[in-house]
């Protein structure tokens, strides 16, 4: 999201469903069908996004830089307590909206929540656009350098992937194999790469 910033590229959908979370550890950014380029433009003018995560201002058609960065905060808010700050809102509840008032902090609805992190979310949540941070980094930075938050120990890929692998069995789900690739040609192998003693395309020795 930074880099996208960086670029000045609006996302205007940040959500959960839009995030992805690689076997490794990495989490990616999809769909940048609803971007905006702003280099030609102040804001985003069309009203679109997902409701619950939508900035006050996108139901305006006014997105921003800073709204992408409202989006985080629900999803932030969202990953720490299990639940939204509030029900999709509805018209009547713009007004409410652009106060805050539909926002309660997330530690008073999960006390594990650190108070500095708390007030992170609520700051990426501000419903006046100059209260927020500006840009992916900036947030990334306040959450960078807040010791809750760095003396975490990381969770090492090997023990990722392991959890991933346990749990997605029980999810139904099938995960594509990483393809291989010819170490000669770079020409992706056929999968069952076990039963092949040279590579189709060029000959070259297979390294099993």
């Amino acid at each position: 999201v930074d880099h996208a910033h960086q670029q000045n590229v609006l996302h205007r959908d940040l959500r959960p469903g839009n995030v992805i979370i690689s076997t490794n550890g990495v989490v990616k950014i999809l769909d940048f069908g609803t971007s905006r380029y702003l280099e030609a433009a102040a804001h985003g003018t069309t009203i679109i996004g997902s409701p619950p995560y939508m900035a006050p201002e996108q139901f305006y058609g006014k997105a921003v830089l800073a709204s992408d960065i409202y989006s985080l905060g629900v999803t932030m808010y969202e990953m720490l307590t299990g639940i939204l700050p509030y029900d999709t809102p509805t018209p009547s509840d713009l007004e409410k909206l652009m106060s805050g008032k539909l926002v309660t902090a997330p530690r008073l609805r999960n006390k594990k929540i650190p108070t500095q992190i708390s007030d992170i979310v609520m700051r990426a949540m501000a419903p006046e656009i100059p209260n927020r941070y500006q840009r992916a980094g900036d947030l990334h930075d306040a959450l960078t350098e807040e010791p809750s938050f760095r003396l975490r120990p990381r969770v090492s890929n090997t023990r990722f992937a392991s959890e991933v692998n346990r749990v997605i069995p029980s999810l139904g789900i099938q995960v594509t194999p990483t393809p291989k690739f010819c170490h000669n040609c770079s020409k992706p192998l056929p999968g069952r790469r076990g039963t092949l003693s040279e590579c189709p395309f060029c000959g070259a020795e297979i390294e099993l």
